[in-house]
Formats: C-alpha cells, sequence, structure tokens
C-alpha cells in the first residue's frame, strides 16, 4: 500500500484491494507485491 503514488491499493477485510478509478497503472504494486499477487491485465 505504501508504495502506490496514487494510493489505490487500500486493506478491506484483511485484504489488500486496488481501486482501478484510482490506479495510474505505474506497475509499482506489481514489482512490490511480495507474493506476486498483483498482476496488470
Amino acid at each position: 500500500m505504501d508504495v502506490c503514488p496514487a494510493s489505490a491499493i487500500t486493506m478491506e477485510d484483511g485484504k489488500a484491494k486496488v481501486d482501478i478509478d484510482l490506479c495510474v497503472d505505474c506497475e509499482t504494486c506489481v514489482d512490490e507485491c511480495p507474493s506476486e499477487a498483483i498482476s496488470m491485465e
């Protein structure tokens, strides 16, 4: 969550959620996610 320059990642029910309306497609979260759970489609 902290690496997102657009603050598009929040926690809901213990899980990270990406707000696609705020996301700027920089892919920083993809590179930083330790479990490789985020991908760009």
